[in-house]
């Protein structure tokens, strides 16, 4: 063998000696204990002794919490914040498929929507129901919003 592989060889044993002393061995000896003074307990006060009563009940009052009933059968009524609904919104809002917007008429009484379904033209009023499953909700200068009342998505009529 070639002497200088003899002394890498070496090296390398006393190299992993030594990491194995610091890794498992190092350290672990006993250590010396100091004598401390032992620490003081302090004596906290409960917190519900210091509250008065008008605070308990103020705080009770504030941690009420008012929970609605739900009844199944009972129809949900749907808030829509038409304000909201402005033309980026319309935009991304998938598309209702059939219906095209061809426009609306607004008068002082009334507004009518413009809807064409397979190549005829049909007049609807704003809360009137399309096929019998979709509600008109909101009508803008280029689109209608219509809630599917199976399903409760929101499409549009473009």
């Amino acid at each position: 063998m070639n002497k200088r592989i003899l002394f890498f060889i070496i090296l390398l044993i006393g190299v992993w000696s030594v990491a194995i002393y610091f890794l498992f061995f190092y350290g672990k000896g006993t250590k010396p204990t100091s004598v401390s003074k032992p620490q003081p307990t302090q004596q906290v006060t409960p917190m519900r002794r210091r509250l008065r009563s008008e605070d308990l009940s103020r705080i009770s009052m504030l941690l009420q919490l008012t929970t609605q009933e739900i009844d199944p059968f009972k129809p949900y009524r749907l808030h829509f914040d038409e304000e909201k609904l402005n033309a980026s919104i319309l935009s991304s809002i998938e598309p209702l498929s059939g219906y095209k917007f061809a426009g609306y008429l607004k008068g002082e009484v009334e507004r009518a929507i413009l809807l064409v379904n397979q190549n005829q033209i049909q007049r609807r009023a704003l809360n009137d129901m399309l096929d019998g499953r979709y509600l008109i909700l909101h009508v803008t200068s280029f689109a209608v919003a219509v809630l599917d009342l199976q399903t409760g998505n929101l499409y549009t009529i473009r």
